[in-house]
């Protein structure tokens, strides 16, 4: 096997390992001992891929901050209405945490606890998606003052919301919550 090839799968099984362990322990009990445990790689090899624990989260989470946001992107696009637009948008996101919830755990919740680097990705991740909504904020509402401004505040909510079930592991208020978060009146402005 090509070199590249090899390396190319070390980092993926550590990017996975970085999931599983952080979303698993948390960000702060997350040592590199224990990811090289469980992605069964050696010390000489992770430190062939990143500086430290930081360098190899943020290179995770920048895996998962990507596909979160595509998968709201094609929401999104799915829509016909522009209240369809957001309420989809916003379910993909729901239905990501339940498809994956180690990722989605260790990108909203933890990314809070990652020090600073990972809060301003967190922040990038919410203003691209709140980008994504914003048109359609903007045709619902065409008065108010800052769609932009809205669409964040709405992600930013969103991801409030999910943080509780995704900490506590609670895959039931995770359903519930997808079942109902599509239908908030934040989501579904009056007019237009």
């Amino acid at each position: 096997m090509p070199p590249q090839r090899v390396r190319e799968i070390q980092r993926d099984r550590m990017l996975r390992a970085m999931t599983e362990v952080v979303a698993r322990e948390g960000y702060a009990e997350t040592t590199v001992r224990k990811l090289l445990a469980q992605a069964g790689l050696s010390r000489r090899t992770y430190y062939d891929l990143w500086v430290d624990k930081e360098d190899c989260y943020l290179d995770a989470y920048g895996e998962i901050a990507e596909r979160l946001a595509t998968r709201a992107e094609r929401g999104f696009e799915r829509g016909e209405s522009p209240r369809d637009r957001v309420r989809y948008a916003v379910e993909e996101l729901t239905a990501f945490c339940l498809e994956e919830p180690d990722a989605a755990c260790a990108c909203i919740v933890e990314g809070l606890a990652a020090g600073q680097a990972a809060r301003l990705r967190r922040g990038e991740l919410i203003e691209r998606i709140g980008a994504t909504i914003a048109p359609a904020l903007a045709e619902l509402r065409p008065d108010a003052p800052s769609p932009e401004l809205t669409a964040r505040a709405t992600v930013g909510g969103v991801f409030e919301l999910l943080y509780g079930p995704l900490a506590r592991r609670d895959v039931k208020a995770l359903r519930k919550l997808a079942g109902e978060i599509g239908e908030l009146p934040i989501l579904l402005p009056m007019g237009g």
